[in-house]
């Protein structure tokens, strides 16, 4: 799944910062960035943002759990999880960190 958003930015790097912190996505899943309008100002005065198309990609991972054996290795368990969930666990084990502490 894929999304498209256009932003007012200054300059392309603030343009993929806006991206991320809206679609709540990682700087990894930016796919890509299209200036549409260049940003404008005079001697640093006046300045006008520029437009951007930011193109995200929201994929889902699939991981696979192997165990080796004495006979061959076999697939066990294969889960899906999506950004969202990884996200969810990093933040739980986060809290339980700082909890002990």
């Amino acid at each position: 799944m894929e999304n498209i958003i256009e932003i007012k930015a200054s300059n392309r790097e603030v343009a993929i910062a806006r991206a991320i912190k809206i679609l709540e996505v990682t700087a990894d899943q930016v796919v890509q960035v299209t200036e549409l309008e260049k940003p404008k100002s005079f001697f640093g005065f006046f300045a006008k943002d520029g437009l951007y198309k930011v193109e995200v990609s929201r994929e889902v991972e699939a991981e696979e759990i192997k165990i080796s054996g004495p006979e061959k290795d076999e697939v066990v368990k294969t889960t899906e999880k999506s950004e969202t969930d990884i996200e969810a666990e990093q933040e739980k084990k986060e809290s339980k960190r700082v909890k002990r502490k």
